[in-house]
Formats: C-alpha cells, structure tokens, sequence
C-alpha cells in the first residue's frame, strides 16, 4: 500500500500490539475513568497487571472492529450505539466505545485512520494513473474466512494485477453437518437431526472430476446433489486403471451402458451419451510400440503370458529383475555394510 499511497508508516499505530500502550495510558487516566462507571468499578480492585492485560485485550478489540466490525466503530464515532436494543450490552458498549473516541482523537493528529488509508488506496486502484510499485501477481494465502473489507481490496487489486486465492475451506459450515437431504430424514428419524443440514448447491456452471474411473456410487449420488441441476459434469478417466474402491464403479457402468466407450460402430451410435464421450487416443507419456507401451497393451487384455515375456525382453526401460531381494533390485542405493554413495 506504501508504494501507491502516500503517508502510510511503517508501523501502524492503529495495530493492537502498538495501541495496547495508547489504550493503557487511557486506562489509567483518571478523569477519563471517572466518566466510565462499568471500568471504574473493575479498574477499582485492579493491580497494574490486570490494568495492562485489560489494555492489551482491548487493543485487540478495537484492532478485530478495525479488520471485521468498520461499521461498529462509524456509529462510536458518530456517538451511537452499534447494538441499539440489545439488553446487557449497553454498560461495556459504552466505555468501550468512549475509548475508542478517546484513542482516536489522540490519533487524528499524528496518523492518518486506516479506513481512510484503505479508501485512498482503492481510489488509486481504481485511477487510470500508473502504479508503477504494483506487482505483476498477488498469491494470497488465505484463513477460511476473510474480513469483507480485504476481499474489496482485492477487488481492487485484481482491476491492476493477477491476484491468486488460496482456500482453505470454501464453506462456511462445519463439513460433516452438511447432510444429503435423505440423510437428514434418516437423522430426523431417529432424533439425530439437530446442528445438520442439507447446504447450498456448489454455484458453478461446470465441474470436471479427474480419475472419474475412482467414483463409488455413495460419492457419485452426493456429486450429483451438490451442484446445481443444469450445470455440466465432465468426468475424466482411464476405465483401466484405478477402479472405485467402495461399492459401485460409477464411470464404468456408465461407458459400458447401451456400448457408450465404443470407439465407433452402431452399438455407440445407439446410446444416448455416444455423442457426449471423447475419447483420448493419443498416450504423451510413451509410445505404443515401446516396452512400456506393449506392457500395458498385454496387461489391458489380459494376456499374461505376452506381459511376462515383454518384461523378460527387457525393452526400452523394462528390465526382469530375479535378485535375491530388495538390495539387488535396487543397486543405486546404499546396501548395508558398504559406504554411503557407492
């Protein structure tokens, strides 16, 4: 923000472990104090030690208001309850809110407000004039949750450069409370249904699943009920490699139904899919006609007898190994009793 913005320091003083000091002299000020009831009354049987750790967390306050709660500290400013009716909350509100009025205006004078920094650096973003300080790329590394004030700067942001979010956690809920909607009737059923729910449907227009040939029939159904019902679903796999471990396998049964996997003929023209696969026919990763190639054609077919015989050949990289144990069939690696690196 520096690089764009004028007059920002090097070292907020609005930052909790800066304004822990500010809110102590506060706490100690006794004119101040006097004013407050709820603190007075506290601060009455409190040694220095308490009064710091009362600081301390309430810099904290104020810093968490600064990052989440903007709005709490506009109605402080304006001498306005941010909790209007809410019973209890009335005597701590007050004296915390005096203090923040208090360790502002102490402020105004010696640092610009971070609210009005972060407006002023939004405006720049958004300006036609050049930032020549800005990066290429943001990658942001982010908690499960971000303050809606750092998700507008980054709007902002990525108006200038590339900005990158890394997710955590995209939901909001705690995962295994988010039930399939048969779920939660077997739940209610039994009285097991409190703290579940069934969400929201994941809001994309297409999904694609890599290793599809892994889906079991459990994962497919709660697939199909997470995403909304026009989006589209391109599932990516080798149906021979990797089958579904649980119950069901889910990319198989749906090539094998009505000849959807067939390469051509009547039998694919026939499925109501047949026009929806693709098949990738080209392999990047080797050859048909090298060793790996052959080896893996045998093994598909199930020709065990050619497999064996391709790797006793000894094509390309393919090399039978009869040693006597793993010692030999791994000669670049230290054996026991000789030197590190022989």
């Amino acid at each position: 923000m520096s690089r764009c913005v004028a007059g920002v320091p090097a070292q907020s003083p609005y930052a909790a472990p800066v304004l822990a000091w500010r809110v102590h002299a506060a706490l100690c000020d006794a004119e101040f104090v006097a004013l407050q009831p709820r603190l007075s009354s506290y601060l009455l049987g409190a040694d220095e030690v308490m009064r710091f750790d009362l600081a301390r967390r309430s810099a904290g306050l104020l810093d968490q208001l600064l990052t989440y709660r903007t709005d709490w500290l506009a109605a402080w400013s304006a001498g306005r309850s941010a909790l209007p009716g809410e019973a209890g909350a009335s005597a701590d509100e007050a004296w915390q809110a005096a203090l923040w009025r208090h360790c502002s205006a102490e402020l105004a004078g010696h640092a610009p407000a971070p609210l009005d920094l972060l407006a002023r650096f939004g405006q720049a973003l958004d300006g036609a004039g050049a930032l020549p300080g800005l990066p290429a790329a943001a990658h942001v590394f982010a908690l499960p949750t971000m303050a809606p004030l750092h998700t507008g700067l980054l709007q902002h942001l990525g108006q200038r450069v590339d900005v990158h979010v890394y997710v955590l956690n995209p939901c909001r809920e705690y995962w295994f409370e988010l039930v399939a909607p048969r779920q939660l009737s077997h739940l209610a059923a039994s009285g097991r249904e409190q703290g579940h729910e069934v969400g929201n449907r994941l809001a994309l227009t297409v999904l694609v699943v890599d290793e599809a040939s892994m889906l079991d029939l459990a994962l497919a159904t709660r697939l199909l009920e997470t995403v909304p019902d026009d989006a589209c679903i391109v599932l990516l796999g080798d149906k021979d490699q990797l089958a579904a471990v649980e119950s069901g396998s889910v990319f198989a049964d749906i090539r094998a139904r009505d000849g959807v996997g067939s390469t051509g003929g009547a039998q694919a023209e026939q499925s109501s899919l047949a026009e929806r696969v693709a098949w990738l026919e080209h392999n990047f990763r080797f050859v048909e006609d090298s060793g790996v190639g052959q080896l893996a054609g045998h093994i598909r077919a199930g020709r065990a007898d050619e497999a064996l015989a391709t790797l006793r050949g000894g094509r390309g990289t393919l090399r039978w190994l009869d040693g006597a144990g793993p010692a030999a069939w791994m000669p670049h690696r230290s054996r026991p009793g000789t030197p590190a690196g022989r």
